[in-house]
């Protein structure tokens, strides 16, 4: 976590110096499910925080690049008196993400986007049942690295100030498990499972430049 937090510095700082680009750094919430984990909604909430510098490529066009610190993972609370299967499931994956995002700008006050994004598992925390019963016994670990598809907007608040929302999902499966159920252990099956994650943040332009009056007619 230090050695995330020193490289975001450090690209913050030498961001603000590429005048030619358009730095921001950026904090806010995830609301996150696996899909193919049997569990359902957008219950898992995490934080995320990142820096993002965007270049122009004309034409209302920006070519983004970022670096996050990412959480996802899933969560359903009990679902039953049982004290052994209560149903109860909480998943945590944290992750270093960098998206890639080709970017439309609409007068700098609606920001529309496309693009992929690799991320690498930091570390994980698993458990079912209320902990009453080992996780997945018969399931592979997951996949190290997740590549996502992802659409992004934007729009000013005020000034410096923006509003992100942003919606990712897994291109590939971050890991298989075999599922069994309880009442007869003989009927099993697998499932492929999928990081599906929106997110909410704020970002705040770091060398915003003020739109003098002409500018503004010009656009």
């Amino acid at each position: 976590m230090r050695r995330l937090l020193l490289v975001i510095l450090v690209v913050a700082a030498g961001m603000v110096q590429a005048q030619q680009f358009r730095a921001s750094l950026l904090a806010g919430m995830n609301l996150g499910q696996v899909d193919g984990d049997e569990v359902y909604g957008f219950n898992n909430p995490g934080i995320n925080l990142g820096v993002q510098a965007s270049a122009p490529l004309g034409n209302n066009l920006f070519l983004t690049l970022e670096t996050n610190y990412n959480q996802k993972g899933a969560y359903q609370g009990p679902q039953s008196n049982d004290e052994t299967y209560t149903a109860e499931y909480d998943l945590n994956l944290n992750y270093v993400e960098v998206p890639v995002i080709l970017h439309y700008n609409d007068k700098d006050i609606l920001t529309a986007g496309l693009g992929i994004a690799y991320a690498r598992l930091l570390d994980e925390f698993e458990e079912e049942n209320s902990g009453n019963t080992e996780p997945y016994i018969e399931t592979k670990g997951f996949n190290k690295s997740d590549w996502l598809a992802l659409f992004d907007l934007q729009f000013r608040l005020y000034k410096s100030f923006y509003a992100n929302f942003r919606y990712s999902y897994s291109m590939f499966p971050i890991r298989s498990r075999r599922f069994t159920a309880v009442a007869v252990p003989d009927n099993s099956w697998v499932r492929q499972q999928y990081n599906n994650t929106l997110m909410f943040r704020i970002a705040y332009r770091i060398n915003e430049k003020p739109t003098t009056e002409s500018e503004s007619r010009r656009r």
